[in-house]
């Protein structure tokens, strides 16, 4: 499956956040969530060496930063804020 390159097209950071928001959670960021938790409870109950007890921040880490895109854009979407991405069309015309 072939995949479309992208590029960053905002120009202006995103409006900050100033009153409560309620995001609903779907079947994939419930997954990322849960995967994010398992891999927290595995870091902050390592007994293993430095080395061990790195890499798993850095798993816990990796989960922590897909669950805040996903939520960033889920907000994006509710906000009604244009996407932060296009199709690159000088990659596309290599």
């Amino acid at each position: 499956m072939a995949t479309i390159p992208r590029k960053y097209i905002r120009t202006e950071p995103p409006a900050l956040l100033t009153e409560p928001l309620a995001v609903h959670l779907d079947r994939s960021t419930l997954v990322q969530l849960n995967d994010y938790r398992q891999a927290q409870h595995a870091w902050l109950g390592c007994i293993g060496d430095a080395a061990e007890r790195n890499r798993r921040h850095k798993v816990m880490e990796g989960f922590g930063a897909l669950l805040a895109l996903d939520i960033t854009n889920q907000v994006a979407l509710q906000l009604g804020e244009s996407p932060n991405w296009a199709a690159d069309e000088q990659e596309n015309r290599k």
